[in-house]
């Protein structure tokens, strides 16, 4: 063999083995199961991504679905309705889990709540930024239609997360969150330029009160930042460079609004996605 021939071929076998796939392969769709290098007690933190059947070869928008605590990648991508919405759209989902036990009672480190990814102080802005990193190495996203959206203790993260690493994403939206809990001692980062936001809350919810304060049914627990607080807060970064959209929900309580817990009126993926298109880049 040629001097030249053999490094030529060895660089196109390890591009062939970096695109994941051999030429004219067939892409895996449905929900497939990956692994970062980030660990927790010592196995490997993983995620849930989902690929709709005829996605494009290339440019592919991604959504990025936080569940709430105590629930799970699996039981988001269940309730949320993001995976049927990505069949009819064309956009990918992933599913992050937060920290729990025996894969089970996942949460998050907001940096204010929650639980024992808050007190054991669990870098989970470090393994969103690697779930990236591994979709972004593995298939064809588009890095500038990344979204996130989070529920309930999720959409605290995501919050967190937007303003930590705002230029990884096109935009955010967070359903049932606080930005904040009084007597936490913790601030929202300042972000690092205009972030469009979407934030959805129902009048009803008794967990994270719309108007601040603590749980009526754990009147010693966290006292929440109000609703007001979390659209002040972006309203004053963005300007008129990016809009933040608030939608209330009369009557709504804490669960996820849509058809899976009877609320046929307003489906929040399909309401969340609507916005992310509207400001697509």
């Amino acid at each position: 063999m040629k001097p030249l021939l053999f490094p030529l071929i060895c660089t196109l076998f390890l591009c062939s083995c970096q695109s994941g796939r051999h030429h004219g392969e067939k892409r895996p769709t449905g929900t497939v199961k990956r692994k970062t290098e980030i660990k927790f007690k010592g196995q490997k933190r993983g995620y849930r991504f989902f690929i709709p059947e005829n996605m494009a070869e290339e440019n592919w928008p991604l959504v990025v679905v936080l569940h709430g605590a105590f629930n799970t990648a699996k039981g988001i991508e269940k309730q949320s309705g993001f995976n049927k919405l990505a069949e009819e759209k064309g956009f990918c989902a992933a599913y992050p889990n937060g920290i729990g036990v025996f894969g089970l009672l996942q949460h998050w480190n907001a940096g204010h709540c929650c639980g024992k990814a808050l007190s054991d102080n669990i870098d989970d802005v470090a393994y969103l930024n690697a779930v990236l990193d591994d979709l972004l190495a593995h298939y064809p996203i588009d890095p500038n239609r990344i979204y996130f959206v989070g529920y309930s203790n999720g959409g605290m993260m995501v919050y967190r997360y937007a303003a930590e690493c705002t230029a990884r994403l096109a935009g955010a939206a967070v359903v049932s969150g606080a930005i904040n809990s009084d007597g936490s001692g913790w601030c929202l980062p300042e972000p690092t330029r205009p972030l469009p936001v979407m934030i959805i809350h129902g009048t009803a919810d008794r967990a994270i009160p719309i108007d601040g304060g603590p749980s009526p049914d754990k009147p010693d627990g966290n006292r929440f930042a109000p609703l007001v607080d979390a659209v002040e807060f972006w309203e004053s970064r963005n300007g008129t460079n990016a809009p933040v959209r608030v939608e209330i929900l009369s009557g709504w309580g804490h669960s996820w609004p849509g058809t899976y817990f009877d609320s046929p009126d307003f489906e929040a993926a399909e309401a969340i996605w609507d916005f992310f298109n509207s400001i697509s880049p």
